[in-house]
């Protein structure tokens, strides 16, 4: 591999993936077996390209974007991190759920009807400090 080449490596892995390099049947949404065979299609070894698109693996990444795409729909899950643009592209993908402070989830538990009022709710008492003692 010349120098040119690893230069276009890097400059790929690094920028961001698009719909367009994603595998056209994950756009058109498939089932359980059609994922696995885009997840087979799209195996690579590390340090080199994706046979089938052309995405570099290894350096970034470690899979292509229609490989990890197929497993996340397929297991389920959301999406990694550096997929998160197309997940409103991409039918069945799911992005990660926004975390919610306690009292967040409180407040909408409370607000749910119910035979009688709750009682207010109280913040659970602050950690005591580590007492000196033996230890293990």
């Amino acid at each position: 591999m010349n120098r040119r080449q690893l230069t276009q490596v890097g400059a790929d892995a690094m920028r961001a993936p698009t719909v367009a390099d994603a595998d056209p049947r994950l756009l058109a949404g498939c089932g359980r077996i059609e994922l696995g065979r885009i997840m087979a299609e799209h195996d690579a070894p590390a340090g080199s390209w994706c046979q089938r698109c052309r995405w570099p693996v290894g350096g970034v990444h470690r899979v292509c974007p229609s490989r990890a795409l197929a497993r996340s729909i397929r297991d389920r899950r959301p999406v990694p991190g550096w997929l998160l643009q197309l997940v409103d592209e991409v039918p069945g993908a799911r992005a990660p759920a926004v975390p919610v402070s306690p009292q967040q989830r409180w407040a909408v538990e409370d607000a749910l009807p119910g035979l009688f009022d709750a009682p207010p709710r109280q913040d659970p008492p602050p950690a005591r400090p580590a007492q000196g003692g033996w230890s293990r």
